[in-house]
């Protein structure tokens, strides 16, 4: 089976259910050919880069979304605009 989880936010889940994602990843069956974690807000951003960095199998998608968009700051688009430069980047996102 090939198939790709094309918007996840495995950081709520972890938070949520207290598996981290290589314990997840571990028990999936099936499992997704691959996984797109999604970062909606600055704090998330380095829990994204570690995961893709981490995992073969997880890309990253990094942005702001709407309802956080009061947070958005220079240094907020400064990181972005590196993240989105960084090669297991594949989408611009979340952003409404």
């Amino acid at each position: 089976m090939n198939f790709v989880d094309s918007h996840c936010h495995m950081d709520s889940f972890e938070e949520r259910t207290g598996i981290d994602f290589k314990n997840w990843w571990e028990s999936a069956d099936p499992k997704p050919d691959a996984v797109i974690q999604v970062a909606c807000e600055e704090p998330t951003f380095a829990y994204t880069k570690k995961l893709s960095d981490e995992f073969p199998q997880v890309y990253a998608a990094y942005g702001v979304h709407p309802i956080n968009a009061e947070n958005y700051s220079e240094t907020t688009e400064k990181k972005l605009l590196e993240l989105w430069s960084e090669p297991k980047t594949v989408g611009i996102g979340e952003i409404g």
